[in-house]
């Protein structure tokens, strides 16, 4: 009767963690928050609503600034913890510009419990700012679809996520990506805004790609 006990004990946490991964399965879009600082100054703050798996591309451009920015962002492995939490992978690169090619300065990654707040930290190096330490602090939130089309007014928002994900970077010798690789996914299904006065971006313009809905630098946009 113990044994028989047991087993019920053990088929029933198995039954709540098949229905967690179930339901974690099922999400088919998150709301990414993504706050990133350098020496305790923003230099990111981004909201985005995207599909797990896909690379989110935020640049911040300038038509004669140089260098400039892009902050890249995939959730992944969406399951449950062995306590039943939904969770998540979260991966986090950012990019500085350098004639015409990309060069990765932090690749920071994280497992996240879905709606909760994660934050991680550590050194960094930017050929403009030199050596010093970032911080991340991240909040993934799953979203239903009528969520999704409740904040962006859209009725079919996956058509607007652009099927970039799959395109494998092509690195330059230095680690960078190449100019062609970045500009032809510049020109996929993405959009663009102006950065709003007041922000410590004002002058550049905020490009998304890879996203439902985007936001930075005090503006939002999303792609067609």
């Amino acid at each position: 009767m113990k044994h028989f006990s047991k087993f019920l004990a053990v088929l029933a946490c198995l039954l709540f963690l098949f229905t967690g991964l179930a339901r974690a399965n099922d999400i088919d879009y998150v709301h990414v928050e993504l706050n990133y600082r350098l020496n305790g100054e923003e230099m990111f703050k981004t909201t985005a609503i995207a599909k797990p798996g896909t690379e989110g591309i935020l640049t911040l451009r300038h038509e004669t600034k140089r260098p400039q920015y892009q902050l890249r962002y995939v959730v992944s492995d969406i399951g449950v913890s062995r306590k039943g939490t939904p969770v998540a992978s979260l991966s986090v690169q950012v990019f500085e510009g350098e004639d015409g090619a990309w060069v990765l300065r932090g690749d920071p990654r994280v497992g996240i419990a879905l709606g909760k707040p994660a934050s991680l930290g550590g050194p960094v190096e930017f050929n403009d700012r030199g050596i010093g330490n970032y911080e991340l602090e991240a909040t993934i939130t799953p979203m239903t679809l009528d969520e999704v089309e409740k904040a962006t007014g859209s009725r079919d928002p996956q058509a607007k996520v652009c099927a970039i994900g799959s395109l494998k970077p092509s690195l330059t010798d230095d680690g960078g990506e190449s100019a062609e690789l970045a500009s032809s996914k510049m020109r996929k299904d993405c959009c663009s805004s102006a950065c709003a006065a007041g922000s410590i971006w004002y002058g550049y313009y905020l490009n998304c790609c890879g996203v439902v809905w985007c936001c930075d630098c005090g503006t939002c946009c999303e792609p067609d």
